[in-house]
């Protein structure tokens, strides 16, 4: 049970720091 949270919290923090990158790179190239 706490492994499939630890899953989800994972999924969404890589989700997260995926969107973030993307946003920041956007940011620097401009």
């Amino acid at each position: 049970m706490a492994g499939l949270i630890k899953k989800q919290i994972l999924k969404h923090l890589s989700r997260s720091v995926l969107n973030w990158f993307s946003v920041s790179s956007r940011g620097a190239s401009r």
